[in-house]
């Protein structure tokens, strides 16, 4: 019975003595926390094309031709004495003497000033003499004696009595035209008429020197207007001797004469 419970209280304390033991030990264990790993830093990652690749280097054309030829030995050896060889220079010749030439004696040169002549023209200048009795304007249809000087008559105008002062009508229209004025007035410079009259028309319009056309330039065809309006009646009025347009009321005045032996105020823009 002793020996019973001698073993059952070594038993226990065994048991005992293990659990202190076991206590012990998880008693000295250390308590370690958890295990902290450190995150690394972001990076960026930026995703580009790959760069293409360098291009392969070109090879050396062939050569074209056909291949040099090596030099033989007789060759290289008179190549090799050409190079020795001194140089050659030419001799340098003298320039050409320079030839002296007299000059040629300069020559006195006149000068002569000629002075233009007036120039001609197949213009009449008619004097008081040869329009003595011709028809004037203001004496009217009818005519009469014209505006005389001494010495002999030329033929005297006159018309028929119809009414139409054709003359009158003339005279205002080559008054009145600043055209006619500096034509007529420059002609009358020119040609050195003074106060004689310049006679346009003896049946036929007279051409002057110089001038493309009959008539003066810018005249004729100012009368021949002036008539074509005018009347039939007045047109067709007969007319004998010459008839005289005054330019102005001045003594210096330029004046025109038309005219022949018998004729019609409608000629004159016919012809």
């Amino acid at each position: 019975m002793r020996r019973k419970q001698t073993r059952t209280t070594l038993a226990i304390g065994a048991s005992v003595a293990v659990h202190v033991l076991v206590l012990a030990a998880i008693w000295g264990m250390k308590v370690q926390g958890p295990v902290l790993v450190e995150e690394p830093d972001h990076v960026m990652v930026e995703l580009v094309e790959p760069l293409p690749p360098p291009p392969e280097p070109t090879p050396d054309p062939a050569p074209t031709g056909p291949p040099a030829e090596t030099p033989t030995p007789v060759q290289a050896a008179r190549t090799e004495e050409a190079a020795k060889a001194p140089e050659i220079r030419k001799p340098q010749t003298a320039p050409p003497p320079r030839i002296h030439r007299t000059p040629p004696p300069t020559v006195p040169v006149e000068t002569i000033q000629v002075t233009a002549a007036p120039p001609d023209s197949n213009m009449r200048l008619l004097g008081d003499g040869e329009l003595a009795g011709a028809l004037v304007a203001g004496q009217g249809a009818g005519g009469g004696a014209g505006q005389g000087g001494s010495g002999g008559g030329g033929s005297g105008g006159s018309g028929t009595g119809t009414g139409c002062d054709m003359l009158g009508r003339l005279q205002a229209m080559v008054r009145r035209d600043a055209r006619v004025q500096s034509t007529v007035r420059r002609a009358q410079q020119e040609l050195k008429a003074g106060r004689r009259a310049i006679q346009l028309w003896d049946g036929d319009w007279i051409q002057s020197t110089g001038q493309d056309g009959r008539g003066l330039a810018g005249v004729r065809q100012a009368i021949a207007v002036e008539i074509a309006f005018a009347p039939r009646e007045c047109r067709m009025e007969q007319v004998r001797g010459l008839v005289v347009l005054s330019l102005g009321d001045d003594a210096g005045a330029p004046r025109l004469a038309l005219g022949a032996p018998s004729w019609r105020w409608g000629e004159l823009a016919t012809r």
